[in-house]
Formats: C-alpha cells, sequence, structure tokens
C-alpha cells in the first residue's frame, strides 16, 4: 500500500474511532484495550527489537527493561483491589523520568562514559522535580497512558506528512486536531442514555485516576480522593464523559495506526513460526480478560509497561526528525528569499 492510501485510511480510522468514543466511551476503551491493545504489544516489540530499540548501543535498552521491572513491581506489590499508594506513585514517577530522558541519551550520545554521566545526573534531578505535584501526575500517569497514545501518535502523524510532503498525511493531521476539538466542544447530550453495566464499571475503575488527573489538568473540574460522588463524577457527569472520549479515540486510534502501518513499516515480517507465537499469545491473553477483566489487567501490566517504555527511544528520534524536517524547510525559505 503506498503511503497516500495509508494516510487515506488513516483518515477514516480518526473517524471511527471519534464516533465510537462519543457514543460508547468507556466500553470503547474497555475493548480497545483488551483486544487490540495485547497484539499491539505482542508485534511492537519484536519489531522494535529488530530496530535495535533506536538506540546507539546494543545493550542500552536493558536500561528500559529493568525502569519496567521496578515500576511493574511497585504494581504488583499493590493488592489487586486497591490503587497505587501516593509514595509508589511518586518512585513510579522517578523511574519512568530516569527511563524517558535516559531513553533520549541513549539516542544522542556514543559512549559508555557519556551514557552514564548523564543518566547519573538524570536519576539526581528527580530529587528536585519530585518536589512538585505535577512531576508525578505527568511522569506517574500521563506518560506511560495519555501521552503516549495521543501526543506520541500525533507526532508520528506530523512526521510522516513531513518527510513524504503529504497533503494526504497533513490532511490527517487536520483531521486528529479536529476530532479532538470536537471531543472537548461538543457537549454530551442531555438525554443520552448513560447507564453502564456493572461490569463495565467496576473493569474501569482502576484506570480512573487517569480521569480524575486529566480532569484537573485541563482545569475542568478539581477532584480529589475525597471529593463526593466520585462515582458519579466519572461515569455521568459530562466533565466525565469528555475526558473519557478523549482517552477511548486515543487508544483505540493508537493501536488501530499501529495496524493501519503493516505494509509501511513491515512489523509483520517474521518467520511462521513467530506469526503463531503472536496469536497463540495473544489468544491466550483474550481468554484472561474474558475469564475477569482485572486479572487480565494486572497479569498484563508490564507488557504493557514494557512496550511504552521501550518505545522511548523512538519517540525522541520522532521530535528530532520533526525538528529537522521544520529546520530544513525554513533554512531553504530562507535561502532562496535571500537569493
Amino acid at each position: 500500500m503506498k503511503g497516500r492510501s495509508v494516510d487515506q485510511i488513516n483518515i477514516g480510522l480518526m473517524l471511527i474511532s471519534c464516533l465510537l468514543a462519543f457514543i460508547f466511551p468507556f466500553q470503547l476503551f474497555l475493548f480497545s484495550y483488551a483486544v487490540l491493545g495485547p497484539l499491539h504489544y505482542f508485534t511492537e516489540i519484536p519489531w522494535l527489537e529488530k530496530k535495535q530499540f533506536y538506540t546507539r548501543g546494543k545493550y542500552d535498552f536493558l536500561l528500559l527493561v529493568l525502569a519496567t521491572i521496578l515500576i511493574a513491581g511497585i504494581y504488583y506489590m499493590t493488592p489487586s483491589d486497591e490503587i497505587v499508594k501516593p509514595d509508589g506513585m511518586k518512585l513510579i514517577a522517578v523511574f519512568t523520568f530516569i527511563a524517558f530522558f535516559g531513553a533520549l541519551v541513549m539516542t544522542t550520545m556514543k559512549t559508555l562514559w557519556q551514557k552514564a554521566a548523564a543518566i547519573i545526573l538524570i536519576a539526581g534531578s528527580t530529587f528536585i522535580f519530585n518536589r512538585f505535584g505535577i512531576f508525578g501526575m505527568i511522569f506517574g500517569n500521563f506518560i506511560p497512558s495519555i501521552i503516549h497514545v495521543y501526543l506520541f501518535t500525533g507526532a508520528f502523524i506530523l512526521l510522516g506528512a513531513l518527510k513524504h510532503k503529504s497533503a494526504a498525511g497533513i490532511f490527517s493531521l487536520v483531521v486528529f486536531a479536529l476530532c479532538t476539538a470536537a471531543i472537548f466542544l461538543v457537549s454530551p447530550d442531555p438525554q443520552m442514555n448513560r447507564s453502564l453495566s456493572l461490569y463495565v464499571k467496576s473493569s474501569y475503575l482502576l484506570f480512573a485516576g487517569l480521569n480524575f488527573d486529566l480532569m484537573n489538568f485541563f482545569g475542568m473540574q478539581h477532584v480529589t480522593p475525597d471529593s463526593p460522588g466520585l462515582g458519579d463524577i466519572l461515569f455521568f457527569s459530562d466533565t466525565g464523559i469528555i475526558i473519557m472520549r478523549l482517552i477511548a479515540f486515543s487508544y483505540t486510534y493508537h493501536f488501530l495506526n499501529w495496524f493501519s502501518k503493516t505494509s509501511v513499516i513491515k512489523w509483520h515480517q517474521i518467520s511462521k513460526r513467530g506469526i503463531v507465537i503472536v496469536l497463540v499469545l495473544w489468544a491466550g491473553s483474550l481468554a484472561i480478560y474474558a475469564i475477569d477483566y482485572k486479572i487480565g489487567l494486572r497479569y498484563l501490566y508490564a507488557l504493557s509497561l514494557l512496550h511504552v517504555l521501550l518505545e522511548f527511544p523512538l519517540n525522541h528520534r520522532t521530535f528530532i526528525g520533526i525538528g529537522q524536517e521544520l529546520k530544513a524547510r525554513f533554512v531553504k525559505r530562507d535561502v532562496a528569499t535571500a537569493t
């Protein structure tokens, strides 16, 4: 498939994701996370390995694996029916911060001593940044979730459009922005049936911290753990529905975008044995989610987190690529103007 065709398909996938997010925000997210998510993890991680995880050193990725183990350890030490305590979230934010900026080091520096010195400085700086409440919100919650599926996905779209000088690619970015605007600007219909099954509500509760943090971040509604009626705010309020639209749209399109680019990035070019292993693992994950959504979420948490952290070097290379493409265009424009 040519790049233009992929862009056109992605425009359609954006519109479908957005429409479904308006109609079934909670159900769409739960479906996408359980069905599309694991297949995404099982296919992206081997593809990243073939690309040496976009790092300069052969073993650089081990820092990201270590961070995953430490963060997952905190999560698994928390009882399954509870959320991670504030002290645990602070540690998660610290490890994510080190992994995120450590990945930048691994994409830009060559020698081991440079990398080691930079990572030590990054780790030391967390003692300063961890004093700010927004630090935990961004690195403990947003980067592994909404920033990964929304902001980084938008960056991939922009880089592709710039590199290929594609009008369809630019238009897809416009559609992406328009979908986002619609999510926030179109008020939920007061006549809309907002009833949800007990299964949907109980399955989503472990994700609720992201919704409340986004409400606070956007200044849409001030929410604390002690706020009365948290369940009503989350599931039935206009604010809750708008935030859920954003999350459902972002996750669903993020996964669909990956699969739509199969012919471009060729993640499917693996051995028959590899394909069978992926399908068996995917089927197993679907079975776990079908038995109990919370159990599926818990058992696949480490894998989900691992794919997020291993993608950090690619994220940095994407933003570096955007900067280079924009710089090249401005330089050409300046030269043309001067002559």
